[in-house]
This record gives C-alpha cells, structure tokens and sequence, in this order.
C-alpha cells in the first residue's frame, strides 16, 4: 500500500501564501513610513528656509515668534499625524536650525505599528 503526499503539499501550499503575505505586507509598511519621513525630510527643509527668509525681512527679530506664525499657515496644508516643532534656533547668528517630530503609523489596519519620527534641517 502506497501512502498519499497530498495533505503534505497542501501544508507547505499554505505556509508559503502565509510567509508571502507577511512579507507583502511588511514591505508595504516600509515603503510607506519611508515616503512618510520623506515628506517630513521635505516640509521640515522648506519650513526652515521660510523661516530663513521671514528672518532676513525681519532682521533682529525673535526666531520663535516667526517660526510659530509661519507654523500656523501651512500646518493645515499638510497631513502629519501629531506635528510637533521640536526646535527652532538661529546658530551663529545666521544658520536657521529646525526640528520636526511626526508619529507615523502603518496604513495596515492588521499591523499595528507606529513611530515618531524627528527630522533636522538647516538653512543657511
């Protein structure tokens, strides 16, 4: 009597679609926190450079106070979980230096993962 392979093939059949699953969905979780944090790299550089130039019209005035005003007017154009302004400083009298903070969370209602990332930018 000949013993049948099918239940043994069916068992790796479904262990594989599983694996590949995983791996689908933790590569679509990567791609989209690493366009995240490029979108913040990108408003966090274009943040500081207005920054920058409100404070070149506006010599010797407080960095923090622009920082803010300029926070008001574009925050609502963008759709950051959780901004924050972490830092804003004026280095060597002329390097405008901000940090922002993001918490990013997967677009899988199956994974739950999340994250605050911060970025830095200078303008100089």
């Amino acid at each position: 009597m000949v013993s049948s392979e099918k239940g043994s093939a069916l068992i790796w059949f479904v262990f594989l679609v599983a694996i590949l699953c995983l791996v689908v969905l933790t590569l679509a979780s990567a791609v989209h926190q690493y366009l995240f944090a490029r979108e913040l790299i990108d408003f966090t550089e274009q943040f500081a450079l207005g920054v920058k130039t409100r404070y070149q019209l506006q010599p010797g005035s407080n960095i923090s106070p622009l920082a803010s005003s300029l926070l008001q007017e574009v925050a609502s154009q963008y759709s950051f979980s959780s901004l924050q302004l972490r830092q804003v400083s004026l280095e060597t009298g002329e390097t405008v230096r901000v940090i922002f903070c993001a918490k990013w969370e997967s677009p899988i209602a199956s994974v739950s993962a999340s994250r605050t990332i911060c970025e830095v930018a200078l303008a100089r």
